[in-house]
């Protein structure tokens, strides 16, 4: 199944899945999900999130790609017809817009920079309105998630934690509760509510649970720190056999861990992704610089059926791979450089690890010498490395 974009939200209400990617909305049919099919397709622009609720499919754009809520009628889901927008971020751009959004009854809630809760009126899905706003609070970062309990919204200002919003009167939210977090470390990000829990997704850390049990008054359950690839999207699920928690990263790929027990969260299985910066080939071997954490090495023997073979853990933003004979050389943008030996490329050995200044982009290996741009706190410069002898305490650099 092609979905024609970059994904960027999704969604499912009972055989359909609703799909919101750069073009805008995609509709798939998964009543047989071994052979889910797409629909139909309707171009809107680009679309950052998407909730179905009835006849209707709610999305968000980023400004100034089109409205920041589009109402979509998808009661034929053949031929979904646009029927509404509205433009409600007062500050525009692509950092600071409409991000996600949350659903429910007969309103909608989102926000942006300036505003950190809008709730609509979409009673009328054909003329939406927007009742009411509680501002930004003084943070310097835009709104990430959002999540509704009874009569509160739970609003996560990204990186730094969240709000609890009382909108038992949607004409007049209030703020009831604020949840602060490190700032950068562990970087809120996305919710979820599960019964009385809140579930955060923390790229640095993996997630944290919340007792909400009084919305007033949220308490800290535990901390799950054993996946930290840049988290982003976080889904909770109870099976009969126990409570799990679905996460995906940036650059990490995804995650199954088992929360039955919420204080000692396991993490149980986990499915890297290839995103890179960088990529180079060798003979029936890819080897693709993540964005993240390391490298893959790719079989593309058969172009039509290319499958991961192993993943190399050298650390750093790989935005630069260069081959020379049987090493793999790698600069980590906000890491040093690394070497490995590839001449078996299903069994890599590291023989360099960490080494030098923050290297970026390319680098060049001629004869002996590696070429790399570098910088440290003193400006940008030209590195050369002599890699004679691919162990690091022979290496020597000379800055120019």
């Amino acid at each position: 199944m092609h979905t024609g974009g970059l994904i960027k939200g999704l969604d499912i209400e009972g055989n359909y899945l609703y799909i919101a990617n750069k073009k805008g909305l995609v509709i798939a049919d998964i009543s047989d999900p071994a052979n889910a099919f797409i629909i139909s397709s309707l171009d809107i622009g680009e679309c950052r999130d998407v909730q179905a609720q009835g006849n209707y499919a709610y999305l968000t754009s980023p400004s100034p790609y089109g409205d920041d809520i589009t109402i979509v009628d998808i009661s034929d889901k053949k031929n979904p017809v646009k029927v509404s927008g509205i433009n409600v971020d007062e500050i525009g751009g692509h950092w600071n817009s409409i991000r996600r959004l949350y659903v429910e009854g007969n309103y909608l809630y989102t926000g942006d920079y300036n505003n950190y809760l809008y709730i609509i009126d979409i009673s009328d899905p054909a003329n939406p309105s927007v009742i009411s706003k509680w501002p930004n609070p003084g943070t310097d970062e835009s709104p990430s998630s959002f999540a509704k309990k009874d009569n509160y919204v739970f609003v996560v200002y990204y990186y730094h934690g969240f709000y609890v919003i009382d909108v038992s009167d949607p004409a007049n939210p209030v703020k009831v509760a604020e949840v602060g977090m490190e700032y950068a470390n562990p970087a809120a990000n996305d919710i979820k509510i599960f019964g009385d829990y809140l579930f955060v997704s923390t790229r640095y850390e993996g997630f944290r649970i919340y007792d909400i049990s009084d919305p007033t008054n949220p308490s800290l359950v535990t901390k799950f720190s054993g996946w930290s690839t840049y988290a982003e999207g976080i889904f909770v699920h109870q099976l009969p056999y126990g409570t799990y928690v679905f996460e995906t990263g940036w650059s990490g790929g995804w995650v199954i861990i088992n929360a039955t027990d919420f204080q000692n969260p396991e993490l149980l299985s986990h499915m890297p992704v290839p995103l890179g910066d960088s990529v180079e080939v060798k003979g029936n071997y890819m080897f693709i610089g993540s964005h993240n954490d390391g490298a893959w090495v790719v079989d593309v023997s058969e172009p039509s059926n290319p499958h991961w073979i192993v993943w190399i853990q050298v650390g750093g933003r790989n935005k630069g791979l260069a081959i020379d004979g049987d090493y793999l050389y790698g600069t980590g943008c906000w890491g040093q450089i690394w070497i490995v030996n590839i001449s078996n490329p299903e069994d890599p050995i590291i023989e360099v690890l960490g080494y030098g200044p923050n290297a970026d982009l390319n680098p060049i290996v001629v004869d002996n010498y590696l070429y790399a741009q570098t910088y440290d706190a003193t400006g940008e410069y030209v590195t050369i490395y002599d890699v004679s002898d691919k162990k690091i305490h022979n290496l020597s650099i000379k800055k120019i």
